[in-house]
């Protein structure tokens, strides 16, 4: 994840100069609330998802809860499956950025 995160630490540096450091401290938990919602969108169970990408329910579940224990190979054998563009992981990381530290959803 070392080299992931200076590779996009230098992209976003270029494209995205506004964008703060804090992004790639949780950049787990953005790419985690991604595979989530999307999972859930499609009607997909973890037991489901894990199958389709051939790792176990606990991966999942460690991706969605936004464990920075996932690999990077993981996260694109996901984002493949379950259809999340580049596009839509930029967008999630200009949202965080606007957010700051703030909770990605409020619950009441």
């Amino acid at each position: 994840m070392g080299n992931f995160k200076k590779i996009g630490r230098d992209f976003i540096k270029e494209k995205y100069p506004e964008l703060n450091e804090i992004l790639f401290d949780s950049m787990s938990a953005i790419f985690g609330n991604l595979v989530s919602a999307k999972r859930m969108s499609k009607g997909l169970s973890q037991d489901e998802l894990a199958s389709m990408a051939d790792v176990s329910q606990k991966t999942i579940s460690r991706v969605e809860g936004g464990s920075s224990n996932v690999t990077m190979h993981t996260y694109q054998k996901l984002f493949r499956i379950l259809d999340i563009s580049n596009e839509e992981v930029a967008e999630a990381l200009q949202k965080k950025a606007k957010r700051g530290n703030k909770p990605l959803v409020t619950i009441y």
